[in-house]
């Protein structure tokens, strides 16, 4: 299902767990791990924008962090932040849970390691390192201490000024998209929870989970936050397997769809509400497909 307000992404149903090992470079491949199985510890990637502190342990596991508190939970996923115990830094901590992901979720978790590794912007969310074990596979990311743009708008009487707007969120935001669309890369879940800020106001595009390269692989499915979802991802199906819909010449849209959310997020931001949410998720969906956004009175 599309989530409405209740701002989930789509993700998929129950299943068991995955991944490939590799250091440092772009993954080659990927292996098994059944949840659950008596599997030890190992390294799924440590990347270039890991601290030179971090960087050289000869292995990653959970209880190498002291976990200080819940900052965000999903269908199979829970984000704490973190201490690592041997430098003190404070990190972000991404626990997927292996008895929770299906096929589907195996196939985005390990595509969002592969795209999420390769990225290094000042705009972008930095992660670290990415390892798994028998319950969960971690993804170590740094912390972005003042949290995500929607709580900071909320906190603010649910708008932002023009000025604060551009400056802080959209024109930070746009150098972000520019280089992920130069690398081929589309987010295709923008919105104000996936915009973070660090403890000195640096915006930081995060969450990378539904995140397709467009240039590897032709994107066919309907995924996102319905109330940022552009037209022409509404007319593509959901999916169950990572091969579905490959097949249908008719489906499929570009990167434009990441400058539509961006047109959403700018209209949300001023107007403290989006251009298309209606009482129900139907309605928002025919008011995406068919009608202009109104006008907000000043």
């Amino acid at each position: 299902d599309v989530q409405q307000r209740s701002r989930q992404s789509n993700r998929g149903r129950r299943g068991a767990a995955l991944i490939f090992q590799h250091r440092g470079s772009r993954p080659q491949g990927s292996g098994i791990t059944m949840a659950g199985s008596p599997a030890c510890e190992r390294d799924i990637y440590v990347t270039r924008c890991c601290p030179p502190s971090m960087s050289k342990r000869s292995c990653w596991r959970v209880d190498q962090f002291q976990i200080l508190k819940k900052v965000g939970s999903g269908y199979a996923s829970t984000v704490y932040l973190a201490s690592d115990n041997a430098t003190g830094k404070q990190v972000a901590l991404k626990m997927y849970h292996k008895a929770k992901l299906s096929e589907l979720n195996l196939f985005q978790v390990s595509r969002e390691i592969q795209i999420h590794a390769d990225l290094d912007h000042m705009n972008c969310l930095e992660l670290w390192a990415a390892f798994e074990d028998q319950y969960g596979i971690y993804l170590v990311t740094e912390f972005a201490g003042k949290g995500d743009v929607f709580s900071f708008v909320e906190a603010r009487g649910g708008r932002m000024t023009e000025e604060e707007a551009v400056t802080q969120v959209i024109y930070p935001f746009l150098n972000a998209l520019m280089y992920l669309h130069g690398k081929k890369i589309m987010h295709r879940d923008i919105k104000p929870e996936n915009l973070l800020f660090t403890s000195t106001g640096v915006l930081k595009v995060a969450d990378f989970g539904l995140s397709i390269n467009f240039a590897e692989e032709r994107p066919v499915t309907r995924v996102g936050t319905l109330d940022y979802m552009a037209p022409e991802v509404l007319r593509c199906p959901d999916k169950n397997l990572p091969a579905d819909n490959k097949c249908r010449a008719d489906l499929g849209y570009g990167e434009q769809v990441d400058a539509w959310a961006m047109g959403v997020l700018a209209y949300e931001l001023s107007v403290g509400r989006p251009p298309f949410g209606m009482s129900d998720r139907e309605a928002t969906m025919r008011a995406i497909a068919s009608h202009s956004p109104p006008m907000p009175e000043w």
